[in-house]
């Protein structure tokens, strides 16, 4: 059942009633929030956000200028009059209301995850740079998140649950109740005649997270006291776990990475556990999801394959591969080029590859690659069995066998762009420029690069 009624809410000055336990965990996040151009608010409508808008608004005069978010989802029949009721209260606020309509698709992920990546990714378009988002996850939200990952075989990362803060595209995402509980902030909203609109799917027991609120841990808490505090407490313990294996990950890291990978031998003399809380911190630093702990206990597959092995390691976020003693982290590849794709190129610009960019960069006189005005260039890939004469050798050799003693690894390989002048190959980047494709002494000549995308979306 839904209980949106009309708005019966009115700014609230400081001078109004004495300070609250919700204004006051508003304000001591004050320091956090710093001089960010603007503080937004996410407001749902529902209670929680109602609560942290109001206190928001009461404090005003101590915060940057304050915004509020509201993303339609679309899931429900009320939602168009939700869109209403933020509006009447964020006018009664004085408080400017941004309404986001987004798109749910759930056949992937359900439809409790699909709305939530949307909505975040509603927020990261919304919010400018240095903007701070204040969210209204409380302690029972806190608990909820413990039991559900709990459940599903979190580690201590997991189980850390809601983090107080974290960057949000290029804003930061601030959570200032997480040491409140549901029914605090309930009693502020009783204490102020605040009006808001109830989820009815939030009665429901379909979902997990419902399941857990509605059925179990009422009993729980029933049943046991202090059932909720000690879940959090054992959450904000699990933080502490997570943060000192990260710094073990990180002391770990310094003995066995190499220009981005990990040295197989260094791994190797670790022992079980922490090879698996390296891995997981290396492929975090990427900013790819780890896998699960079943397929990460196939790391050791990785370590004793032979050295003429090509071992790999696959999950639906990316790639762990092996090549010449060294772990090398992949995100998922697109598909490689056909043989006989022939892209057209300028050179006036950078070209956009499968898998980064290829761009010329002026080199001295007398080195590099030139060519004729009004030549004809282009960008192939590898059918097989290329060869080349570099520029100052006798003989030409297989193409295949210059990128071994380079040590290009296998995959790479297949995305490797070749660059054609009039129907000659005249430039392999990584490896050098053909005879008779090479700049004159008084002739300006260019550097072939390829700027391979790594996990973490720079070029290198």
């Amino acid at each position: 059942m839904v209980t949106s009624r009309k708005a019966e809410v009115r700014a609230t000055s400081k001078a109004d009633h004495s300070p609250s336990a919700v204004v006051e965990a508003l304000r001591q996040q004050l320091g956090e929030i710093g001089d960010a151009p603007r503080v937004y608010i996410a407001f749902s409508g529902g209670g929680d956000s109602l609560a942290l808008l109001h206190a928001a608004a009461a404090l005003a005069d101590e915060l940057p200028p304050l915004a509020a978010i509201h993303v339609h989802h679309g899931l429900q029949a009320q939602a168009d009059a939700w869109v209403e009721h933020c509006r009447e209260v964020c006018a009664a606020l004085s408080v400017p209301l941004q309404v986001e309509y987004v798109h749910v698709d759930p056949t992937s992920v359900g439809v409790e995850a699909a709305a939530r990546n949307a909505r975040y990714r509603a927020f990261e378009q919304v919010l400018e740079p240095g903007a701070v988002l204040l969210a209204a996850h409380h302690l029972d939200d806190q608990v909820e998140t413990f039991l559900l990952r709990a459940l599903r075989g979190s580690g201590s990362r997991g189980l850390a649950g809601i983090p107080v803060q974290r960057p949000l595209g290029r804003a930061r995402l601030l959570r200032p109740f997480l040491s409140l509980s549901r029914a605090e902030l309930r009693r502020y909203l009783a204490a102020h005649d605040l009006r808001w609109v109830e989820d009815p799917s939030n009665f429901g027991v379909d979902a997990d997270r419902n399941y857990l609120r509605n059925e179990i841990l009422p009993k729980l808490q029933q049943r046991f006291a202090g059932a909720r505090a000690g879940l959090a407490v054992a959450a904000l313990q699990a933080r502490e776990d997570s943060d000192l294996l990260d710094a073990l990950a990180a002391m770990d890291m310094e003995r066995c990475e190499q220009d981005g990978c990990l040295r197989v031998a260094a791994i190797a003399s670790l022992n079980e556990p922490r090879r698996r809380n390296l891995l997981r911190y290396w492929i975090r630093q990427a900013d790819l999801e780890p896998p699960g702990r079943a397929r990460l206990a196939r790391l050791d597959d990785l370590l004793d394959a032979g050295e003429d092995r090509l071992p790999v390691l696959e999950w639906s976020h990316g790639s762990v591969r092996r090549y010449r003693g060294l772990l090398y982290l992949l995100p998922p590849l697109p598909a490689p080029p056909s043989a006989d794709t022939v892209l057209r190129w300028t050179a006036t610009k950078p070209l956009a590859l499968p898998l980064g960019m290829l761009e010329l960069e002026a080199a001295q006189s007398g080195r590099g690659l030139a060519w004729e005005e009004g030549a004809v260039l282009e960008v192939r890939f590898r059918r097989g069995g290329e060869r080349l004469r570099l520029a100052g050798a006798a003989h030409s050799r297989p193409l295949k066998k210059l990128l071994q003693e380079r040590g290009m690894p296998p995959w790479e390989r297949l995305y490797l762009p070749l660059l054609y002048v009039n129907g000659e190959l005249a430039a392999v980047p990584g490896v050098g420029v053909t005879a008779g494709h090479t700049a004159a002494t008084d002739q300006v000549g260019f550097d072939l690069h390829w700027r391979r995308v790594v996990p973490s979306g720079r070029i290198c």
